[in-house]
C-alpha cells in the first residue's frame, strides 16, 4: 500500500522550492538544477501519492511551487524543453489547489521565458491570461506590479512606446500601493520580487525601446542605477544581468567608459551558471566590437570572451 502524504512531506517540498530559488538567484539555474536534481522528481512522486482531503490543497500548492522554480532554473540553464514540460505540470497542480496566485506566478514565468525567446506577443497573451485572476480579487499589489513590469517589456519589444508608458505607470502605481501596505501582502512564491527587480524590468523595457529608436536612454540608465543600488549582494545573477544591461545602453547610447566599467563589474561578480548571463555577455561583446581601437574596450572584451567561453563563437564569425 502506498504511503500517504504527511505534513512533513509537504514542508520538505516547500523547503526544496525555497532552496532551488535561492540557488538559482545566487549561482544560476545551472547550479540549482545540478544541486537539486531530484526536487522535481520527488514533487511529482508526492503528487501521485494518496493524500487526505485536508492536506490535498497544501500538497498541490507545494508541488506546483517547487516545479515552477525548477522549471525556471532549467530555462536559465538553457533547458527550455524540459522547463516547458514542468511548467505544464506545475500549472495543473496549482489549478488543482485552486491557488490562483500561484497559477498567475507560473503563467508569468512562462511569459518571461517567451519574452526571452523573442516571442513578445506570446508573452503579452500569457500576461493577459494571468491577469484574469485579478478579476477574482486574488492578486496582491506585488503580483500586479510584477505583471505590469513584464508587460512593459513585452510592449517595448514590439516597439509600442505608448503601451510601454502605460505599463510602467501601472507597475509603479501598484508598487507604491505595495509599499504603503508593507510586506504583509507578499506570497512566498513571489516574495523575491523586490524594488531592485522591479526597476531592473523597467530599465530593460526602456532599453528595448532604445533599440527601436526611442530617446529614452536617460530612463533606462536611471532605472538600472536605481535597481543596482538596491540589489541584494546575494542575488548575483540579477546583479550581473543588470550591470550588463546598463553596459549595453551606455556603450550604444551613452558613455563608452561607463559601459566598460559596468561590464568589468559584471565580470568581477564571478561565475554564474546561466545561459542568459552568457547571452548577455555576448551582446555586450558585440556592442564593444566597433570600439576595439580603444585599449580599455579591447582588454575588457578579450576578458569577456575568455571568461565566459565565447572564443569559439567569436572565431566562427
Amino acid at each position: 500500500m502506498a504511503k500517504s502524504v504527511s505534513p512533513r512531506d509537504i514542508e520538505t517540498t516547500r523547503t526544496n522550492a525555497m532552496v532551488v530559488k535561492q540557488l538559482d538567484m545566487t549561482a544560476g539555474g545551472g547550479e540549482a538544477v545540478h544541486q537539486m536534481a531530484s526536487a522535481s522528481r520527488e514533487a511529482q512522486a508526492l503528487w501521485r501519492q494518496p493524500c487526505s482531503t485536508s492536506l490535498a490543497q497544501d500538497r498541490d500548492t507545494a508541488v506546483a511551487w517547487v516545479m515552477n522554480d525548477v522549471a525556471w532554473a532549467l530555462h536559465d540553464a538553457g533547458g527550455d524543453g524540459r522547463a516547458s514540460v514542468l511548467w505544464h505540470y506545475a500549472a495543473q497542480a496549482a489549478r488543482d489547489a485552486h491557488n490562483w496566485s500561484l497559477t498567475t506566478r507560473i503563467y508569468g514565468q512562462i511569459a518571461r521565458q517567451r519574452l526571452q525567446m523573442r516571442q513578445p506577443q506570446q508573452c503579452l497573451d500569457l500576461i493577459l491570461l494571468a491577469a484574469e485572476n485579478d478579476e477574482r480579487q486574488m492578486l496582491t499589489a506585488t503580483e500586479l506590479a510584477m505583471l505590469w513590469a513584464l508587460r512593459a517589456r513585452a510592449h517595448a519589444a514590439m516597439a509600442d512606446a505608448k503601451g510601454t508608458d502605460v505599463a510602467v505607470h501601472n507597475a509603479l502605481s501598484y508598487w507604491s500601493k505595495r509599499k504603503r501596505s508593507g510586506d504583509m501582502d507578499d506570497r512566498p512564491w513571489s516574495g523575491h520580487f523586490d524594488e531592485a527587480h522591479l526597476y531592473g524590468d523597467l530599465a530593460a523595457a526602456w532599453s528595448a525601446l532604445l533599440d527601436h529608436g526611442a530617446r529614452v536612454a536617460t530612463n533606462a540608465l536611471g532605472d538600472y542605477d536605481h535597481a543596482l543600488a538596491l540589489q541584494h549582494p546575494n542575488n548575483r545573477r540579477t546583479r550581473v544581468l543588470q550591470e550588463l544591461g546598463r553596459a549595453q545602453v551606455d556603450i550604444k547610447y551613452g558613455d563608452l567608459e561607463r559601459g566598460v566599467m559596468a561590464a568589468i563589474r559584471a565580470l568581477d561578480v564571478g561565475r554564474v551558471a546561466s545561459s542568459r548571463v552568457v547571452a548577455s555577455f555576448g551582446r555586450v561583446s558585440d556592442a564593444m566590437l566597433p570600439f576595439c581601437a580603444r585599449v580599455d574596450v579591447r582588454v575588457t572584451r578579450d576578458r569577456i570572451i575568455e571568461t565566459v567561453g565565447l572564443r569559439e563563437a567569436v572565431e566562427q564569425r
